[in-house]
């Protein structure tokens, strides 16, 4: 974080081992709704970003302990998704 990287983000579904997703208080942008993440994610840190568009779905699949997405321009509700079950912190 704090690296001022910017651009979109890839698929990262690939990454079966990610367990941390840490790119808060960069310059990254675009929207996230086709991003596909990895099933082993539980910690998700983009706040600070310029993201937009809807909530991505691919979040709300997950199970997340820690969810940090605010300062964005996100649209939409947030959904309370089942997986969300274990989620101890969220900023959004």
């Amino acid at each position: 974080d704090y690296n001022e990287f910017h651009g979109s983000l890839p698929s990262l579904v690939n990454m079966t081992n990610l367990a941390g997703f840490y790119l808060n208080n960069n310059k990254f942008s675009g929207s996230l709704a086709n991003v596909l993440l990895p099933d082993s994610l539980s910690n998700v840190n983009i706040a600070f970003n310029n993201f937009h568009g809807q909530m991505p779905e691919s979040l709300l699949s997950l199970a997340l302990r820690d969810l940090y997405m605010g300062f964005n321009r996100f649209t939409g509700e947030f959904t309370t998704a089942p997986y969300l079950s274990a989620l101890a912190v969220a900023v959004y």
